[in-house]
């Protein structure tokens, strides 16, 4: 797998969607990295798995078709080598599977999601506010 370039999967927005698709993957023999666009990593560090942010999921491109295959039984709940994958919830988001260009423009589409990044950003709002002083009185 030396020159093998990794191609995008899929795109989820729960730490736990994650690790259940990286976890069937892996146990079909793909292996799987993610990327977490902006600054989700460092939020993810801070705020643990109370912040859902967006993970870019990508595997090597020889497996592309047998993880998209994988993937699409495992949503509609069919059967693939004796193992039955239950069905996962649908993305809130349309993304597509193998994008050529990833758009960071996806909308929030309920009121839900809304109110919900809403808290997020109040919450790191406190948090700078609050610990914000004392992290610059800690700096020389």
């Amino acid at each position: 797998m030396k020159n093998n370039k990794w191609e995008f999967l899929k795109s989820v927005v729960s730490i736990d969607e994650y690790n259940l698709i990286a976890n069937i993957l892996d146990e079909e023999g793909i292996p799987v990295m993610r990327k977490t666009p902006g600054a989700g990593a460092y939020l993810e560090v801070f705020m643990g798995s109370a912040i859902n942010t967006r993970i870019d999921i990508y595997v090597p491109s020889s497996k592309l078709e047998q993880a998209i295959e994988i993937l699409t039984h495992m949503e509609h709940g069919d059967e693939l080598n004796g193992d039955i994958y239950l069905e996962i919830e649908e993305d809130k988001y349309d993304y597509n599977y193998n994008s050529s260009r990833m758009d960071y423009s996806e909308e929030i589409k309920t009121e839900e999601d809304k109110s919900s990044v809403y808290l997020k950003l109040f919450l790191i709002f406190l948090f700078i506010v609050f610990f914000g002083s004392y992290i610059l009185d800690i700096i020389p």
